[in-house]
């Protein structure tokens, strides 16, 4: 095959990162002049092998600081930076396009009860079961956040009012069915607190948008938790309740 082609050199060089092996680099020449592989050109492949190594595990470490720099770091979900990030390109976006889109802000009940009677690192258990639960039910064109402690938020684009109070009926739940482990033995259950304000039915901008949700979640909390509500502009809306 490499004589049908015209090769007439062809060299394969191990490609290593953090003394991994990563892959080959091939390198090949249709130049008729005759190569002699000598120590010269065994140390020439060897420094391309490497530079390209190096070259690569820069752009892995860009990658990852990256990753990082938009992640949060217990539950994996995004963080508050890249939120407000997204949340102004989802409503330029629905502005030139038109469409709406919807925003869901959810809160831990009784979070804090959690840790003072179970300890911080089961608290912790429960931020990421629920974190897994959010980016299980989630759609793949939703944005998940946490948005700081107990919090969550999840952008949802292109989706109405009554898509959205479905999808938080559904995570709602599922929450509530699902059994968080404490320790070596024993397991709690959760309810959620949740708000959801809707662009551009709500507000006009991403500011009053995120006041939107958050009225709407302090008044589930204000009306007996594990309850989802829709701002419907000063006022608040029951969408449903427990069960």
């Amino acid at each position: 095959i490499l004589r049908k082609e015209g090769i007439v050199f062809f060299s394969v060089i191990p490609l290593l990162s953090d003394k991994k092996f990563t892959g080959f680099l091939f390198l090949a020449s249709r130049n008729r002049k005759k190569i002699i592989f000598d120590f010269d050109v065994a140390a020439l492949l060897s420094l391309i092998g490497n530079n390209v190594s190096l070259i690569l595990d820069k752009i892995k470490l860009f990658e990852e600081t990256k990753r990082l720099s938009i992640t949060d770091g217990l539950t994996g979900l995004y963080n508050r930076r890249h939120f407000y990030k997204h949340l102004d390109i989802e409503v330029a976006r629905s502005k030139r396009y038109g469409s709406s889109f919807a925003l869901m802000l959810f809160d831990i009940d009784n979070f804090k009860f959690i840790n003072d009677t179970y300890g911080h690192q089961t608290g912790d258990e429960v931020l990421i079961g629920l974190a897994n639960i959010l980016r299980s039910i989630s759609r793949e064109t939703d944005l998940v956040v946490r948005y700081g402690g107990e919090e969550f938020i999840i952008i949802l684009p292109n989706t109405a009012e009554k898509e959205a109070v479905s999808l938080a009926n559904r995570i709602k739940h599922a929450v509530e069915k699902h059994i968080f482990p404490v320790n070596d033995s024993g397991h709690i259950r959760i309810t959620l607190s949740g708000g959801i304000s809707s662009y551009p039915k709500n507000a006009s901008d991403a500011k009053s948008l995120l006041n939107a949700a958050d009225n709407a979640l302090y008044a589930a909390k204000a009306a007996g938790k594990n309850k989802i509500l829709c701002f419907k502009g000063t006022l608040v809306e029951k969408s449903f309740q427990k069960t």
